[in-house]
């Protein structure tokens, strides 16, 4: 009998001993702290947030989405590209001594045409395009084809911009039966505002022409154009 007291005091030893070094080892944690360290809905929440803020800012980026306040219908041009035509009076001649506003040099009537795509992919920054000018006037008639570059600065981060402008082209004139050609050089600036990101209203207060040639019999003629218009970006 004496001899299984040993053996049964070890076994004993060994029960009270394993869960108390299980517990200082670490070995096990208890369900109740597991559950008190985790909290998924907080964790998942935030990662949802920092997505929609990410797209809020390319929507930013790519123009046309909700910025401040900035009211909808003038929200900046998303369109890189614009067809556009205007109307307006062109003052000729203005270097060769005639008095345009007493009616001895009367202005023509002009009609213009413009296609232009901005670089940057939006409605901002430089743009290279194309011009077809035409005058009529009694008698007189030209024809002025030409290429185009123009910077849009946008104003107030809004759909408004101011554009200067330079050109080089050519210029056919007719006149009594008779045709003319010259080299055309030039430039000016106008104001454009873009319309629920789609359509373009434009007014140029000054464009300077300088015809270069053998111009019915003037070497070099320097013209004004005004002009008023509209048209469409895409």
């Amino acid at each position: 009998m004496k001899s299984y007291l040993p053996l049964a005091a070890g076994v004993l030893a060994t029960l009270t001993y394993c869960p108390t070094a299980t517990a200082q080892d670490g070995g096990y944690s208890p369900p109740a702290e597991d559950n008190s360290g985790y909290q998924p809905p907080a964790s998942n929440g935030g990662g949802a947030s920092g997505q929609s803020g990410y797209q809020g800012s390319a929507r930013s980026r790519r123009g046309g989405g909700g910025g401040g306040g900035t009211p909808e219908i003038l929200q900046p041009s998303s369109r890189p590209m614009y067809f556009v035509g205007g109307l307006g009076p062109d003052f000729h001649g203005l270097n060769l001594g005639k008095d345009v506003f007493r009616g001895k040099n009367p202005a023509r009537f002009a009609l213009t045409l413009d296609f232009g795509y901005h670089f940057d992919g939006a409605g901002e920054g430089p743009v290279v395009g194309a011009t077809l000018e035409q005058t009529f006037g009694k008698g007189f008639y030209t024809l002025n084809p030409a290429g185009k570059f123009l910077w849009d600065i946008m104003i107030a981060d809004m759909a408004i911009y101011v554009a200067p402008f330079g050109k080089l082209g050519y210029l056919l004139g007719t006149s009594s039966g008779s045709t003319a050609h010259g080299l055309d050089l030039g430039f000016g600036v106008e104001g454009r505002v873009v319309l629920q990101d789609r359509w373009m209203l434009f007014f140029r207060p000054l464009q300077i022409d300088i015809i270069l040639g053998d111009f019915f019999g003037e070497t070099a003629h320097v013209n004004a154009l005004l002009v008023l218009g509209g048209g469409v970006t895409f």
